[in-house]
């Protein structure tokens, strides 16, 4: 999984680098914290909605369905972070040390919304 990963998020960083002003953005920062999500909808331009404040308020709905392709009818944060759930800590480790090269290289090209 880790090599498949890798493989799909160097063809994006590839596409990315290639567009005036493109920039890459943690969908993990974005998902878990309303903050830096509000950060975002400024920097893009985009009224913060009721419905955007509403996402971030949501209750969890349990586990995923294993049945289902995508369980997105979710709290953010709990779609973000939910694959963990289905791996071990040696797994992680596993998939952390595989991906470290690309994940450093797209952490550089990262978009940044942290606490000014």
């Amino acid at each position: 999984m880790a090599w498949f990963w890798s493989a799909l998020y160097a063809i994006a960083v590839a596409d990315v680098t290639a567009i005036p002003g493109g920039a890459v953005v943690s969908h993990e920062a974005v998902a878990m914290d309303k903050d830096v999500c509000r950060r975002l909808h400024d920097e893009l331009a985009m009224p913060w909605s009721a419905a955007a404040e509403a996402e971030f308020g949501r209750a969890g709905s349990g586990p995923i369905d294993p049945g289902r392709l995508h369980n997105l009818d979710r709290r953010p944060s709990d779609v973000a972070q939910e694959w963990r759930t289905q791996v071990t800590e040696t797994e992680l480790a596993v998939l952390e040390n595989a991906t470290a090269a690309l994940r450093d290289r797209i952490d550089g090209l990262a978009f940044h919304l942290g606490a000014s």
